[in-house]
């Protein structure tokens, strides 16, 4: 479910997501086809004990690598100053996260790990986020 402004908000673009060691959380940023700038965040929503069948968003996952998760995120248009909440966005997660789902859908075309992350992090951030993974593709969004 999305939360914002009146009205649809499309994005496309290039995302990096920086995930926390235990990917409980990320923050990163978004460059959309037009050049504009966006900054996104998530954390990790409690289970709730809500079913999801294997591949509900039509890819089959191997339950061993990847178990489904929750994330409520945040995108904010640094362009216009918008602010978009998307909660409880399902996700894959094992050794790297995606989202596979009718409001936000991004897989990872490269994967940091160690000190090119930490060091990625660090330039995208201003810190460093111990034992971060930073994950690199393409996003599309749909508020």
């Amino acid at each position: 479910m999305c939360i914002g402004p009146q009205g649809s908000e499309n994005i496309s673009g290039q995302a990096t997501l920086c995930f926390n060691g235990d990917k409980s959380d990320f923050h990163g940023s978004i460059t959309s086809q037009d050049a504009s700038l966006y900054v996104i965040s998530g954390v990790k929503c409690v289970n709730t004990g809500e079913e999801i069948s294997d591949n509900a968003d039509g890819i089959e996952h191997d339950e061993e690598l990847y178990s489904p998760a929750f994330y409520n995120i945040r995108i904010f248009d640094c362009d216009i100053g918008e602010v978009y909440d998307l909660q409880r966005v399902r996700a894959w997660s094992g050794e790297f996260c995606t989202f596979n789902c009718k409001c936000l859908s991004f897989v990872p075309e490269k994967i940091y790990c160690g000190d090119r992350a930490a060091m990625m992090t660090k330039q995208l951030l201003g810190q460093k986020m111990d034992g971060s993974k930073v994950l690199v593709g393409n996003i599309s969004v749909r508020c």
